[in-house]
Order: C-alpha cells, then structure tokens, then sequence
C-alpha cells in the first residue's frame, strides 16, 4: 500500500521541486541582471573620476599609484597591528606599570634637538584674566 502512495506522491514532488527551480532560477537572473546594473554605473563613476583628475592635470596613472602608496601603508600597518606584543618595533620603548609604593625611576635626561631641549624650562606663564587686571 505505501508502494502505491509513493508512487501517487512523487509527482507531485517532482513538480513542487521543479517549480522551487524555476522560482530560484529567476530570482536568481534578476539579482545578476541587478549587479551588472550596479557594476555599469561603477563603472561610469570611475571612468568620469579618471576623466576629472585628468582634466585637473593629475594623470590617471599618477592617481591610480597614488591609491596603490596608500594602499601599501595600509598593508603595513595592518601588519604592525597584527605583530605579537612581544615583538617591539624599534625606537618605541614598552609601557611600564608603576603602582604607588614603587618610587618613580631616575628621571632621565630629556632628548635634545638641534642643541635645544624638546621642553625647556619656563617661567609661570600668566592667565589671560590676570594680564587685563
């Protein structure tokens, strides 16, 4: 008896399954009908940003490796980010914690440039409000 239902049933299996196909199918084709919509009008906008920085006097090609320069440092930064913490990039000292009961290190010299101190020593600068007065 489940032989006869079975063979009743699939189809209109088959016909739900193909008619799921054929529902897939097309909304599929509207949605690549979609991107090729979107992807023209990129297009456009590119080819009119080209047009306009060579108008500007900017060669596309100066522009387009220009976007490659800031792409490259994006790359290397992107690499710094993702370097273990134990690895140091040269010149940049690690941060210390310093609690309260632990005295504050020597101070150590300040780094002079050109024969001058990066923060020399000034006198108390008056407030605006005290030079009207």
């Amino acid at each position: 008896m489940t032989s006869a239902v079975d063979s009743e049933a699939w189809p209109l299996r088959m016909g739900v399954q193909l008619r799921a196909l054929g529902e897939l199918t097309e909304t599929l084709t509207l949605r690549l009908l979609e991107m090729e919509r979107r992807l023209l009008h990129l297009e456009d906008q590119q080819s009119r940003l080209l047009d306009r920085a060579g108008r500007d006097g900017a060669d596309a090609a100066a522009v387009l490796d220009l976007l490659e320069q800031t792409d490259d440092r994006l790359s290397r930064l992107e690499a710094l980010l993702d370097q273990p913490a134990h690895g140091q990039i040269s010149g940049v000292r690690p941060l210390r914690v310093l609690d309260s009961a632990t005295p504050p290190p020597a101070s150590a010299p300040e780094p002079e440039f050109g024969g001058e101190t990066l923060f020399p020593e000034e006198g108390e600068q008056p407030f605006m409000d005290e030079l009207r007065a």
